[in-house]
């Protein structure tokens, strides 16, 4: 019974959750600042040293004593100024400790420590003056009769608390990942009962099952062998790689056009690697594993994104709760390479996604508007070569014409959003949060543009005016298109003498008017140009003016009413056009070759 009423939406959620979660834990798990690997050398009976790598310490367990010595660096000299309580820490540690400054015993600690996550704590350390920082700190590790000495992993010396804050971090996420890996066994097994035929789902069920069971059982031994950053990045990236095992076989399937059958044998053969690779507990196949995984997961991640966005624009409630989990999800994918080029991955990583996020946004509006442009077009050329003059197909044409006027303001937002996102320095926060704004600024005209076309099909759409600072308006329009004027390389300024006034007009669709034909002037200038946009008030009337000094163009031109297709100007005009009569007014142009062109709008006041 529970397997019919089992949902596969659970499974999806599951995973989206867990995978956020854990991602987010690796941000903030990273080894303290405070924390000091021990390396030097040690010393046995006989007097001999052997050199120990920073981070690796794993002596002869017959020794009977073990003599680290450990310069004093920058970041010990902080820590031993600020006498705050110092621990020891390392994956296992049995026997007696004794710890010198210079010779000086400053502590020692007990007999007996088991096996798992010993700590020798240094607490009451004196504090110290800057001219009095002593320049050697020594570890004597002796065996005991009930305990014999053995070091396991690296070790840490740090502070206490921050050794406390990340074993528990390290121990809240081993147990994440086991509650993980039986909860994604359990219910893919449940998928295969409601669904035997695919038997693929009880296969990865069982192989998640036998991870979670030897995760479980050789977490420490895992910890032993690594060290640090190593082993957290290790267990955070394996559970996302089986998270992402999905997205594989969606990927397999629609941009490779694989089977649904083979692309699922293929997603089980590679999570079994992994699995394997896993309960072997061997680096250089691990690492194998996870570098075959990533180059395969990309461009499933990247299509993914790509989906969601799409569901993004349809309005799908899921998907954005989606969206977010796959962004994290390619931002973690790429954590190696940023890690590689910046000092600070996880600033780095965050702007990576939110660039990520706007590009896949912009390319997303513009394969949509483009389609959309092209299906329109073909409905108004079909419908025009239709004879009759029945209310149903003028009404089509209304439709298409007008849905050709918002598709090309469509595009002028989107390349307002193109230019922000070129725009966007990693090094600038001022600056990125101005384009960020900017941006937002540019979705809501999309989305407003939107509505408009739902309120014309529907028969409800209309000239809104309302009161509107005159000076206020005017500067957002130019704001909105500082990034397209200055990628052409030429000036825009505004006039206005009416500082604290304010006028009712439809401020959309006069801004949306007024664009275009800036617009128009900037792509008909050569680099260097002017665009002036200037505001006076007559008897009863207000008067916009927007001039250049481009090359113009011939008189037989300067009729507003321009067929449609010529580039660069025809469809502009003709929506300026309309939406200057929606306000009751009249659009005036004058223009000469060589001499610029400036268009008037006059509306009633």
């Amino acid at each position: 019974m529970l397997a019919r009423t089992f949902p596969s939406s659970i499974l999806r959620k599951m995973r989206i959750t867990y995978s956020i979660v854990l991602c987010l834990l690796l941000f903030s798990c990273r080894v303290p600042d405070s924390l000091v690997s021990v390396h030097g050398e040690f010393t046995d009976l006989s007097g001999r040293k052997i050199q120990i790598p920073a981070g690796q310490i794993q002596p002869n367990a017959d020794f009977p004593t073990i003599t680290l010595s450990i310069p004093v660096s920058e970041e010990w000299k902080s820590l031993l100024q600020s006498g705050a309580p110092l621990s020891i820490y390392s994956g296992k540690i049995s026997g007696r400790a004794a710890f010198y400054l210079d010779g000086n015993l400053i502590g020692k600690v007990g007999e007996e420590f088991k096996s798992g996550h010993a700590r020798f704590f240094l607490s009451s350390l004196p504090s110290f003056k800057s001219d009095q920082i002593p320049q050697n700190f020594r570890i004597e590790l002796s065996k005991s009769e009930d305990f014999p000495l053995e070091i396991k992993g690296p070790i840490y010396v740090g502070k206490s608390d921050d050794l406390y804050r990340w074993h528990f971090t390290e121990q809240f996420i081993d147990v994440s990942l086991c509650s993980l890996f039986l909860l994604i066994a359990f219910c893919y097994i449940f998928l295969y009962v409601r669904r035997p035929v695919h038997r693929h789902n009880l296969l990865f069920g069982l192989f998640m099952l036998f991870a979670a069971v030897y995760w479980f059982m050789r977490m420490d031994l895992r910890e032993s062998i690594f060290g640090g950053e190593v082993i957290l990045r290790l267990k955070i990236e394996y559970a996302t790689l089986f998270l992402t095992a999905p997205l594989l076989t969606l990927s397999l399937e629609n941009l490779y056009s694989v089977r649904t059958h083979i692309a699922g044998k293929i997603q089980l053969a590679i999570c079994s690697f992994l699995a394997i690779g896993a309960v072997l507990l061997e680096p250089k196949w691990m690492f194998l594993a996870l570098t075959i995984w990533e180059a395969l997961a990309v461009p499933a991640i990247l299509y993914t994104i790509y989906l969601n966005i799409k569901a993004m624009l349809e309005k799908e409630k899921t998907a954005f709760l989606i969206g977010p989990a796959v962004l994290v999800l390619i931002a973690f994918c790429f954590y190696d390479i940023l890690n590689d080029f910046f000092h600070q991955p996880q600033e780095q990583i965050s702007k990576f996604a939110f660039l990520f996020f706007a590009i896949s946004l912009s390319l997303a509006f513009l394969e949509h508007t483009t389609s959309l442009e092209k299906n329109i077009e073909n409905l108004l050329h079909f419908t025009q070569s239709v004879s009759g003059t029945s209310y149903s197909i003028d009404r089509h044409i209304e439709v298409g014409k007008f849905a050709c006027y918002m598709i090309h303001d469509l595009k002028n937002d989107l390349s307002t959003i193109g230019y922000l996102c070129e725009a966007l320095n990693p090094n600038d926060s001022k600056k990125n949060a101005w384009i960020s704004e900017t941006i937002l600024e540019q979705v809501h005209s999309l989305r407003n543009k939107t509505t408009d076309i739902l309120d014309f099909v529907n028969g409800t759409y209309s000239i809104k005016k309302k009161e509107v600072p005159i000076l206020d308006f005017l500067i957002k329009i130019r704001e909105s298109l500082l990034p397209a004027v200055q990628k052409a390389g030429h000036a825009f300024t505004i006039d206005c003498p009416y500082e604290n006034e304010t006028v009712v007009i439809d401020e959309t669709s006069l801004e949306r008017a007024l664009k275009n034909l800036i617009y128009n002037s900037l792509s008909a200038m050569e680099k260097g140009g002017t665009v002036q946009l200037s505001f006076r008030k007559e008897k009863d009337a207000l008067v916009f003016v927007v001039s250049d000094n481009g090359p113009g163009f011939p008189a037989d031109w300067q009729d507003v009413n321009l067929r449609q297709g010529i580039e660069g100007h025809g469809l502009g005009l003709r929506i300026t056009k309309s939406i200057v009569e929606g306000h009751q007014g009249k659009l005036e142009c004058s223009s000469s070759q060589g001499g610029g062109t400036r268009f008037e709008i006059t509306i009633p006041a």
